[in-house]
């Protein structure tokens, strides 16, 4: 039989033993922790990458902000409205071809007066709105004599034939080219509209008219960093749309 004095002394080391085991345990997990900052700390290090041209790194900013957003969590309007589209896979072809058509339209205006057509509340809906040509229509003497010598309002030939629309113009009834894909359209323009923005002052950032150095890796066409921006945005918007193709649950 233990003496009391043996188990006090049996219960102390028990005691210290737990007291060890629990130091050992507080060590590891601190070091653990040490260890998973340092990791931490060299994957953010390896995410603050540039590239070799300034307009890749405007664009890289594009997409961060705009398509992909800042984490895999995050859901722009591009992806909610990508994913939204699930009676079929063709909507979201269609989808994306709508993105690029609108960009590719944008891209040749910011080549040649630096601006996007505003996409305003009513863009989704209604689209670009139809601007004004600020050019005076050319009336001739015999178009006023013609529509009753009014030199304040007058008609020219062309306003008289302008209503004259058949079946000729249009190859068929305007309305019977119903779009079958309005609501796809919808979903793009609404994606579109933050889009646009972005899309200005990425490419206004970038000095687009640069040359490029020769690589074999480009598609030939590819001469300045203009060029390269809209060739790697058209890249990349067909790419996320891939990445998030694969989110979509199968219905």
């Amino acid at each position: 039989m233990k003496s009391r004095q043996e188990i006090l002394e049996e219960q102390l080391l028990r005691e210290n033993i737990r007291k060890a085991i629990r130091i050992v345990k507080n060590k590891k997990l601190q070091e653990e922790k040490y260890i998973r900052s340092i990791v931490k700390s060299i994957i953010n290090e390896a995410e603050k990458y540039v590239y070799d041209y300034t307009s890749m790194n405007k664009l890289r900013d594009l997409f961060t902000d705009v398509i992909a957003g800042a984490s895999e969590t995050s859901n722009t309007k591009f992806k909610t409205e990508y994913m939204s589209l699930t009676s079929d896979p063709s909507e979201r072809q269609k989808f994306v071809q709508h993105i690029l058509d609108m960009a590719n339209a944008d891209f040749q205006r910011l080549e040649q007066d630096g601006e996007v057509q505003t996409t305003d509340s009513d863009f989704a809906e209604q689209g670009y709105k139809e601007e004004e040509d600020g050019t005076p229509l050319k009336i001739s003497v015999g178009d006023l004599a013609a529509s009753g010598k009014d030199i304040v309002e007058p008609e020219s030939e062309e306003e008289k034939n302008a209503f004259e629309i058949t079946d000729d113009i249009f190859g068929e009834s305007p309305m019977e080219e119903e779009s079958e894909d309005d609501s796809t359209l919808m979903s793009a323009r609404t994606a579109y509209a933050t889009i646009a923005p972005a899309l200005q002052s990425a490419w206004n950032a970038s000095p687009t008219d640069k040359p490029v150095r020769p690589d074999p890796s480009l598609p030939p066409g590819i001469q300045n960093e203009g060029d390269l921006f809209k060739h790697f945005f058209n890249e990349n918007i067909k790419l996320f749309a891939n990445k998030f193709e694969k989110e979509i649950p199968a219905i």
